[in-house]
């Protein structure tokens, strides 16, 4: 599907393994600096943890993108609030349950 939408394989890697195992490795061991588009469509519960990981590892920064399904689902409550909350992010557009969100604001790192 991804060859079909015009993607080379030089454009993207598919990591195959739990979100908090790949996000991890994907700085020192990909050499991604930063992540243009994230698209969320999984354990809904894992949204927030993964999207503070993002951060935590400073993938998130300034023109980053954010496509979230299943915001309706109750799972999603914490998520959405931090993303409401959160002067960094902007909400573009929201319909049937799909939240676009972009990041406003530099390099998101939690740990610095």
């Amino acid at each position: 599907m991804i060859l079909v939408a015009g993607f080379k394989h030089s454009q993207f890697q598919m990591l195959i393994s739990p979100s908090s195992a790949a996000i991890p490795r994907m700085r020192a061991e990909l050499g991604v600096r930063a992540v243009g588009l994230v698209l969320m469509d999984h354990d809904v519960e894992q949204y927030l943890p993964d999207l503070q990981a993002l951060e935590q590892e400073g993938l998130v920064s300034t023109g980053s993108v954010l496509l979230v399904n299943n915001t309706h689902a109750q799972g999603a409550r914490d998520f959405l609030r931090y993303i409401h909350s959160n002067p960094r992010y902007s909400v573009h557009s929201q319909r049937h349950g799909m939240l676009e969100v972009q990041c406003q604001q530099g390099s998101i790192d939690g740990t610095r």
